[in-house]
């Protein structure tokens, strides 16, 4: 007889161990009422009928598996991000030991463990694994394509995509695809697109441009704000452009004197807009499109490499990165930035000599101050080589800290609980006379 069929019988995982090996971790048979384990050394065998069988819950492999295709199919970047952090891309290729050495360190597997079992995740996927309840068949409807996306009616908050050969995902999509409800909390999405349209391609032929409602209260929300502690712009000339829209809209094109003003006025109100909450009843999605619609019009007036540019569109560059730092686009915030800062060495913003009026000059070394000091905070955030160095700042100086602007009251920006009105500045001087 061969040796081979002398193998003992493969052993059964059972259902459910006692209480008494579940708690040493032994291995147990199941005999009822007494299992082995306890008769050979003589211990009461019990078996708790409220204790959970042994293993992971039907499903729970499953589940996660479902899991993860849904984040990979529903977060913009959630999987380049993942690598990224594995370390099996290029550029986080250093990263990979260090990951190595923390999933192996048994002290590190055991917290991450006990991160996993303690988080919200881990409760919510629990609870679907549990739910037992089927769900409610839904009648009199056509029967959808197995490739639509489920839930994208007009009646639904969230919609989910299930396959990575679909449409790829919107460019307002933040963290989850929804067709009209984001997530309170997500902050990053794609302004790279315009939304219904609304803002044309980049083109010499004008604009047609009309100011938001809420264009004063944005505006002085950021000179209140942002303005303090970044001062690249005049507020003087964003004020001017502004009124230019007081009455009727107004048609600017990318080479018509002065669209750099236009071009940071609308890259300001997206800015803004994505940084304030300040009206309690402005859903996050509602925000989330004027922002995007905003950002495409300033973007628009941005002239190609090949156009007359202006001290304006360097400003309104490093506002839209501001803008896309802010929603974690750092692929986009990188680029635009490093588009700012040659634009700005390309009009020798930073030469020694410079035959400009001292305004301007001025404000021609806060626009090259702002380059560099985006340009360092990308670089550190991205472990990337900057464009600029700090020998590019010695012709340049520091900024005047004795201005005007340094003695002008700072305005509360506070709203009031009412509905905030734009700015006509001939209404009000027809009000005082």
């Amino acid at each position: 007889m061969d040796e081979g069929s002398d193998k003992a019988p493969r052993r059964k995982r059972v259902s459910r161990a006692c209480d008494r090996c579940r708690s040493k971790k032994d291995k147990c048979d199941g005999i009822r009422p007494t299992c082995s384990a306890c008769q050979a050394s003589g211990q009461t065998c019990s078996y708790d009928p409220h204790a959970k069988k042994r293993g992971l819950p039907e499903g729970y492999v499953r589940g996660l598996e479902k899991l993860w295709a849904l984040s990979i199919c529903n977060i913009d970047g959630f999987e380049e991000t993942m690598l990224s952090m594995l370390g099996t891309t290029m550029e986080s290729a250093g990263r990979r030991g260090k990951l190595m050495s923390v999933w192996t360190d048994d002290n590190n597997s055991e917290s991450l463990h006990e991160t996993w079992k303690t988080s919200r995740l881990f409760s919510a996927l629990e609870k679907m694994l549990s739910n037992s309840e089927p769900v409610p068949a839904t009648t009199g409807k056509r029967s959808r394509n197995p490739n639509e996306d489920y839930g994208d009616g007009p009646d639904n908050q969230w919609g989910f995509r299930v396959g990575r050969e679909m449409t790829p995902l919107g460019s307002d999509a933040p963290r989850v695809v929804g067709p009209s409800g984001l997530s309170p909390t997500a902050k990053r999405a794609r302004l790279a697109q315009a939304p219904d349209n609304r803002g044309a391609q980049l083109s010499n032929s004008p604009h047609t441009l009309q100011l938001p409602p809420q264009t004063s209260q944005l505006l002085d929300i950021y000179f209140a704000t942002t303005h303090s502690w970044f001062p690249i712009v005049a507020k003087h000339n964003i004020l001017r452009a502004s009124y230019l829209y007081a009455n009727a809209p107004f048609s600017v094109a990318t080479t018509s004197p002065g669209s750099g003003d236009h071009a940071t006025l609308w890259a300001i109100l997206s800015y803004t807009i994505t940084q304030s909450r300040s009206d309690p009843r402005a859903r996050p999605v509602g925000a989330l499109s004027l922002a995007k619609e905003y950002y495409a019009v300033a973007r628009n007036l941005i002239p190609s490499e090949k156009e007359r540019y202006e001290l304006g569109h360097i400003q309104a560059l490093l506002l839209l990165t501001l803008v896309n730092m802010g929603l974690e686009d750092w692929t986009a915030s990188w680029l635009l930035s490093g588009q700012a800062v040659r634009m700005a060495i390309a009009m020798g913003l930073g030469a020694m000599t410079d035959t400009r009026r001292s305004d301007e000059l001025r404000q021609g070394k806060a626009v090259f101050l702002g380059c560099f000091v985006i340009d360092s905070l990308l670089s550190f955030r991205l472990s990337r080589s900057p464009a600029m160095s700090s020998n590019d700042l010695a012709t340049v100086g520091l900024l005047e800290e004795d201005g005007l602007e340094e003695w002008n009251s700072w305005v509360d920006v506070l709203p009031p609980t009412g509905v905030a009105h734009g700015k006509n500045p001939l209404a009000e001087v027809h009000c005082l006379l």
